[in-house]
């Protein structure tokens, strides 16, 4: 494989002597083996020292710190459903079924935002430090994306859920009013 790197032009008019008798591939090759070296040797010498205990306990100390972005959707999906109408409800679930139809992701953003409510974007920013450190930890991550997917599903589950025991109630009057109708 081949890398690239940056050296300061006054280093090279440094070097510019020295061109004729070393090879500075190598030079960076022996570099790049040192620091490898040093890197694996600390490793060894960390786990000779004990230092797993340490290691776990930082590891405990960033799980504590985990945010339930999932909790905090169906904290959210309350509140909407709280100050919702029949009718936001039933445009919520029709514009669901034309996004599936249309082959687009539902998403909280079919349903009418409501003053009072909060979405993904507010808690994001609540939590910017809590995003920060995640980058930190793990840069192969996307972890907004990730948590606006476990936010996302925490409201809809709790929409649905609500949505579903509408739908069962109104059976269930149904049926109460076909036995009363037997009945006299």
């Amino acid at each position: 494989m081949r890398i690239g790197i940056n050296v300061p032009n006054d280093l090279l008019k440094r070097l510019e002597p020295l061109k004729q008798m070393t090879n500075v591939s190598q030079i960076c090759r022996d570099a790049i083996q040192t620091w490898i070296a040093t890197y694996e040797r600390a490793i060894e010498r960390a786990s000779q020292d004990g230092m797993e205990d340490i290691a776990l306990r930082l590891r405990d100390e960033i799980d504590s710190y985990k945010i339930d972005w999932e909790g905090l959707g169906n904290e959210d999906a309350k509140i909407w459903a709280q100050l919702a109408s029949l009718k936001d409800f039933e445009n919520l679930f029709h514009n669901m079924g034309v996004a599936k139809r249309r082959g687009r992701a539902t998403g909280i953003w079919c349903a009418r935002i409501i003053p009072g409510t909060r979405e993904f974007g507010e808690r994001a920013h609540e939590h910017k430090e809590w995003f920060e450190r995640q980058y930190e930890i793990d840069k192969n991550t996307n972890h907004q994306q990730q948590a606006e997917i476990e936010y996302t599903r925490g409201w809809l589950s709790y929409i649905t859920a609500i949505w579903e025991m509408v739908k069962r109630g109104a059976e269930l009057k149904k049926d109460d009013r076909s036995i009363n109708i037997k009945t006299e």
